[in-house]
């Protein structure tokens, strides 16, 4: 059984956190109308996180035996 660390998310781990919301929810009604050209909306979403700076804390769990980001919130 896989073992997990849940810790805050740094800048360098936006593309794995991007990419991690964005298979969670592909198929969800409202993805498609919030973000109708993936290229741009994870850019755009990059964008927010980023411009929320100190006020969001975002959380990663990483698989501790591959260092894989597998869950972000």
């Amino acid at each position: 059984m896989s073992k997990y660390t849940v810790s805050k998310a740094s800048l360098s781990d936006l593309p794995a956190f991007i990419a991690c919301q964005f298979r969670a929810f592909a198929n969800g009604p409202l993805h498609a109308i919030i973000f109708p050209n993936p290229t741009d909306a994870k850019e755009r979403h990059t964008k927010a996180i980023v411009d929320d700076g100190d006020e969001v804390v975002f959380l990663k769990a990483t698989d501790d035996s591959t260092g894989d980001i597998v869950g972000a919130r």
